[in-house]
C-alpha cells in the first residue's frame, strides 16, 4: 500500500481547563503574600495538575488555519464548526477556573495510508477546539482520511506559557462579572495576581 505524508506547520497552543476551590485559593493567597512568587507557580501552575477537579484534560497541536501540505504540497481543508468551545459561560461562582496555556509555532507530521494509490484531499477530515477565556486559539485534535485516524507528531522549538486564573462576581439578578485574577505572560515577563479579586471570591457564603 502506498503512502503519502502529511505536514502541519503554524501557530499552535497547549490547552488544559481545572477547578480551583476556596481552600485551595486561600493557600495560593497565603503563599502570594509570603511572596513566593515562584513556588506559586510551580506549586499549582505547572501542566498536569489538576487542582480541585479537571474539566479538560488538554489539547497541543496546531491552530485550524495552519499551513497543511501533503508530499510538499499545499491543500485547502473544508472549515467546519469546533468539536468543542471553551468558554466562560459556565463559570465556577464557588471557586475559580484556571487556565493552563501556551502558544508557540508548532510542526506536526503523520504518514496517510493510501487505499487506492492516490491521495483525494476530499477524504481528508480536520477536527478542532476553541477556546475563548479573556484569550482565544484553536488546536487541531483530530486528523482523519478516509474514516482512518491519522497519528500526528507534534514538536516545537519552545513555546510561551500565558496561564490565567479566572474568578467571578455574580448579583442577585445572575448576572456574572469575569475578572482575570492570575495572569502569567512568560515572552512579556509579566506576573498578574490580583489578591483582591481572592479575597472577594473568599468572603462569598
Amino acid at each position: 500500500m502506498s503512502s503519502v505524508q502529511i505536514a502541519i506547520k503554524g501557530y499552535g497552543h497547549e490547552f488544559q481547563w481545572h477547578k480551583v476551590n476556596k481552600d485551595t485559593l486561600k493557600e495560593m493567597l497565603a503563599d502570594y503574600k509570603k511572596g513566593k512568587i515562584e513556588l506559586l507557580m510551580e506549586k499549582y501552575f505547572t501542566g498536569g495538575n489538576s487542582l480541585d477537579g479537571e474539566m479538560f484534560s488538554g489539547a497541543y497541536g496546531c491552530g485550524i488555519d495552519s499551513s497543511i501540505t501533503v508530499d510538499g504540497a499545499k491543500i485547502k481543508i473544508s472549515k467546519k464548526k469546533p468539536t468543542q468551545i471553551f468558554d466562560d459561560t459556565k463559570p465556577n461562582l464557588d471557586g475559580a477556573d484556571f487556565y493552563y496555556i501556551t502558544q508557540g509555532n508548532i510542526e506536526g507530521t503523520g504518514e496517510i495510508q493510501l487505499k487506492n494509490g492516490k491521495f483525494d484531499s476530499k477524504l481528508l477530515v480536520i477536527d478542532y477546539i476553541e477556546f475563548n477565556v479573556m484569550q482565544s486559539g484553536t488546536i487541531i485534535t483530530s486528523v482523519k482520511y478516509d474514516d482512518e485516524s491519522i497519528s500526528i507528531s507534534y514538536e516545537d522549538s519552545g513555546v510561551d506559557y500565558r496561564h490565567q486564573l479566572l474568578t467571578y462576581d455574580a448579583d442577585d439578578e445572575g448576572n456574572v462579572g469575569v475578572f482575570q485574577s492570575l495572569f502569567y505572560d512568560e515572552e512579556d515577563e509579566v506576573f498578574k495576581f490580583i489578591a483582591d479579586d481572592i479575597k472577594q471570591v473568599l468572603k462569598k457564603k
